[in-house]
């Protein structure tokens, strides 16, 4: 499973109403190490683009912010799930917690071919 993965496509599904969201311009990469550790940097598209560091405003900087998902830590996967133990995130929230994600058919498939 080691390896650096492309994302394709990107959705969620929201549980309370079944909703749900694509986000068509993401962007991002995973990779997966030998030694049992993940690294995940994805960016939707349309993110804020100032003319300069120098010139960057707040409300640019919040936007790329809000419109980015990295994070890093360690990876356990069984065949049918994955879980990712973060233990450092561009949101403090998500540090010290594990994020699990069932794993379809085509993933593991797709998996298998990486970059």
């Amino acid at each position: 499973m080691a390896g650096t993965y492309k994302l394709i496509s990107r959705s969620r599904v929201l549980v309370d109403s079944g909703q749900v969201e694509t986000f068509d311009q993401a962007q991002g990469f995973i990779t997966y190490g030998n030694d049992g550790r993940v690294l995940v940097l994805i960016v939707e598209g349309n993110r804020p683009k100032a003319e300069s560091l120098e010139k960057m405003t707040d409300q640019q900087r919040v936007g790329l912010f809000r419109t980015m998902n990295a994070y890093g830590g360690t990876y356990k996967f069984d065949g049918k799930t994955i879980e990712h133990h973060i233990d450092i995130s561009h949101n403090e929230v998500w540090t010290g917690t594990t994020q699990i994600r069932d794993i379809k058919k085509g993933f593991v498939e797709t998996i298998r071919g990486s970059i």
